[in-house]
């Protein structure tokens, strides 16, 4: 269960599916045909969109574009900003209204699906359901629309893993008296649904809500798929039982590990921790596929390992097939775990406060490697000679894939909401809780390894620190100084208990800098 992006008005349902070995076979079918579907509409609309950034009128359009782009990062004054974005607004609508000519919109996207089915894959899938596949494909032609660096890109074998229509009664159809979801060509296949428990008063509370449409998933589980209906409701989900509190708490977001304090509670846990175990079985089984794809592909790859130009592997082997299976379970149980425990973790967070002050995070721009060159400060030793090796262009994508750490940010602001509270994000560029000493009352900017600093002849650990500065907020941009002369010897009791708690479970990612404690 989940909520979809228009919190407001509709919420998702999740319920397993039991299949026959023909209705399993079915859906089987129509997944590999949508995925076909799908990558021929790809092909057909790459070159659509290479003659498109090719007209000469539309390089006129996108260099003004991208001229009025530029001066917008430049004006302050907020007249001038708006008659520039008015501009900016009309260079779109000119170029979109060129991408109409060259049948790139919507609508066109549909009409080639549509004749596709009917010449290649006849009474294959219905009509609601192939519109919502060219709901999917339109959203990335229009990123591409006004980008000639963006692509569109194929799916690979197997990777359409749901099938959706567009309203109940279309494709899939939920009969609520009977329990049962209809499908297939003139739904005449149904499929039972997983029972709901006695005790899952939520459940029972949900279903009673109108079924506005129906997405089919299948999961990997070991050797086959388990499928599940996702039920998008109308209205809003039951309430659970607020939390009602408005108790302040400070965040400090990071990468990998999340440090909060109140004058009740501070705490510091890496995100996600255990996914390490997950990590070393992806390794495992997509070394063990890479392998046997290979070795039954050998015409495909050169001697030294490369694979050949224009060559694709076509010998799937049932061992291969294997692998990749328990590879995509892997997966499933890597993500899960993952929601799991930011869940708790918010969980632990809310108990403690509902009204969550953090800094805003760019993560988008964190996980980007470095573009310019650059040579490391520190002198290093290379064959008795003294150099300044290169800095590592290398920056966080992997502990952000790892940890996820705005997925964390959304589950946390849901339920601050849901309980009654909120999260509330200071001005980044006026706050500088990472850098603030409340005694001197003076930013100083520390280095990324610094995990420690020094106040007022007390040693304080980084992050929680800057967490106790949000929890003394005055405002938007400015911290409440005498708050924090009241708080600091609170918040010193409160870090030494963190300090112990590390001391026994061990500081794994290294971020808290146990070391300067010990």
């Amino acid at each position: 269960m989940g909520w979809s992006k228009n919190k407001s008005s509709v919420f998702i349902v999740e319920r397993k599916l039991y299949l026959t070995d023909s209705d399993y076979a079915y859906l089987e079918k129509m997944l590999y045909i949508a995925n076909r579907m799908y990558n021929t509409a790809v092909k057909h609309y790459k070159m659509m969109l290479n003659q498109f950034h090719s007209d000469a009128l539309f390089l006129s359009y996108f260099e003004s574009f991208q001229k009025l782009k530029e001066k917008e990062k430049t004006i302050e004054n907020r007249k001038e900003l708006a008659f520039i974005r008015k501009e900016i607004k009309e260079q779109v609508n000119d170029i979109y209204a060129l991408a109409k000519q060259y049948e790139l919109t919507e609508g066109n996207i549909y009409k080639f699906l549509g004749e596709l089915r009917n010449r290649s894959y006849k009474n294959s899938i219905n009509s609601a359901i192939l519109q919502k596949l060219g709901s999917e494909l339109s959203k990335s032609v229009n990123k591409c629309i006004v980008s000639t660096t963006r692509e569109i890109h194929y799916r690979k074998f197997g990777e359409t893993n749901s099938l959706c229509n567009k309203h109940d009664g279309s494709g899939f159809k939920y009969d609520a008296i009977s329990d049962i979801l209809y499908f297939g060509k003139g739904l005449k296949r149904k499929a039972r649904l997983k029972p709901i428990r006695k005790n899952d008063k939520y459940l029972r509370e949900a279903m009673l809500n109108k079924v506005k449409f129906c997405r089919v998933v299948r999961k990997p589980f070991g050797k086959k798929y388990r499928y599940f209906v996702q039920f998008t409701m109308e209205g809003k989900p039951p309430e659970k039982e607020k939390i009602i509190q408005n108790e302040k708490v400070g965040l400090d977001l990071g990468v990998s590990t999340v440090a909060f304090c109140n004058n009740k509670s501070a705490d510091f846990i890496i995100l996600a921790d255990g996914i390490e175990k997950y990590d070393k079985l992806l390794k495992k089984y997509s070394r063990q596929a890479e392998r046997r794809l290979r070795l039954n592909n050998s015409n495909c790859f050169n001697a030294n390992g490369t694979a050949i130009k224009g060559k694709r592997p076509t010998v799937r082997t049932k061992g291969y097939k294997t692998a990749m299976m328990k590879l995509k379970t892997i997966y499933r149980k890597r993500s899960e775990f993952i929601l799991l425990s930011h869940r708790t973790l918010a969980n632990q967070i809310i108990s403690v406060g509902n009204v969550i002050i953090t800094e805003p995070m760019d993560y988008k721009a964190l996980h980007k490697r470095v573009k310019e060159t650059q040579r490391s400060d520190k002198p290093s030793t290379v064959k008795g000679k003294t150099v300044y090796k290169y800095k590592r262009k290398k920056r966080f994508g992997s502990s952000i894939s790892r940890r996820a750490p705005s997925k964390f940010k959304n589950i946390l602001s849901d339920k601050a909401i849901q309980s009654g509270g909120e999260l509330i994000a200071v001005n980044s560029t006026k706050y500088k809780a990472s850098q603030y000493n409340h005694i001197t009352q003076e930013a100083t900017k520390s280095l990324l390894g610094d995990r420690v600093k020094e106040i007022d002849n007390h040693l304080v650990q980084r992050d929680l620190y800057s967490s106790f500065l949000l929890y003394n907020m005055a405002d938007a941009s400015n911290i409440d100084f005498d708050k924090c002369h009241t708080n600091f010897n609170t918040f010193l009791i409160l870090q030494q208990n963190v300090v112990e708690k590390i001391k026994v479970q061990g500081d794994s990612t290294k971020n808290f800098g146990i070391k300067h404690f010990i």
